[in-house]
């Protein structure tokens, strides 16, 4: 929450109206819930609307699912490859991160329709492992169909 009177954003613990704040609970807030809703900036919005798209139109879906396919996941391997390529492109920074506090503060379930294990440390450091073995692959890949999409004129760019 950013405060007005101070200038600076504030770290709140935010509690739905129908329970109470806990004594010991400090910086807290009861929240309505059905007055929230979700929102983006704009750059934000057209990042997210944008990437399935592109991950279509680079053929990343036919790609990884040829390689990360045969699992018995609770969550798909591409879909968490996918957070953490929103992750990267997004906020750089130490994987572990992701788990601890990024995912929380994002709207990645909606985009991704996953709960949090989609973002569980032991899985994004498993999906990363998977997909190492396909890095030379995917530069292939990627220099093949990635002028294709990037084009200028491509709805692909147009949207991020």
């Amino acid at each position: 929450m950013f405060d007005e009177q101070q200038q600076e954003y504030a770290n709140l613990n935010l509690f739905p109206d129908d329970r109470e704040i806990p004594a010991d609970a400090v910086d807290s807030l009861q929240v309505t819930m059905s007055g929230l809703e979700l929102a983006a900036s704009s750059g934000l919005r057209q990042l997210l609307v944008g990437l399935p798209s592109c991950w279509r139109q680079l053929g990343l879906h036919e790609f990884w699912d040829a390689r990360l396919a045969g699992s018995r996941e609770e969550v798909a391997w591409e879909k968490v490859l996918q957070l953490l390529v929103v992750n990267r492109l997004l906020d750089p920074g130490k994987r572990v991160r992701v788990h601890r506090q990024w995912y929380l503060t994002t709207a990645m379930d909606a985009l991704l329709g996953t709960d949090f294990a989609v973002a569980e440390k032991d899985r994004l450091y498993r999906c990363l492992d998977r997909v190492l073995e396909h890095k030379q692959e995917l530069f292939l890949w990627l220099r093949r169909s990635g002028p294709i999409c990037f084009k200028r004129n491509s709805k692909c760019s147009s949207t991020i």
